[in-house]
């Protein structure tokens, strides 16, 4: 797709469109080799909320943006997910064409270093998942008004 010099859908696109993609994409195309995100850690490291994940991530299987793997870790979800190359192409493509990727972008960056702090993140996996919803929801509007000073920018 890099060869290709032409304009996409998404060179259109305003808003929030694709932002979940990015994030989500950004953060697992970061994973070491070998390495999968439970929609848990993935919610965790990328600031989206569960729900809007839980639904999005069974599209982005489909579509084969994503893989998934069950996983074994108790308390994590069902499956795993790491990015494949279709998903890592899409971002490629959204990095040039997309309107507000690097907004996003700043987005994420700002969720990892000054929300989402490791101690945090431990603490927060380890909630009950009511618990948790509750409070990465919490997190996510707390912050709002943060990413959107960081989006401004």
């Amino acid at each position: 797709m890099s060869d290709w010099k032409g304009k996409s859908k998404l060179s259109k696109k305003k808003g929030r469109y694709g932002c979940s993609k990015m994030k989500g994409f950004t953060v697992l195309q970061e994973l070491p080799m070998g390495h999968y995100l439970s929609v848990r850690q993935l919610c965790l490291l990328t600031g989206i909320g569960y729900y809007s994940l839980a639904r999005a991530l069974p599209k982005w299987v489909t579509w084969e943006y994503v893989a998934r793997f069950p996983t074994i870790e108790i308390g994590e979800g069902d499956y795993a997910y790491k990015v494949l190359e279709k998903g890592r192409s899409w971002r490629q493509l959204a990095l040039e064409q997309l309107p507000n990727a690097r907004i996003f972008l700043d987005e994420l960056y700002y969720w990892r270093k000054l929300v989402m702090t490791s101690d945090r993140y431990e603490r927060m996996r380890q909630l009950k998942f009511n618990d948790f919803v509750s409070e990465l929801d919490r997190l996510i509007k707390a912050n709002k008004g943060n990413l959107a000073d960081v989006s401004s920018r």
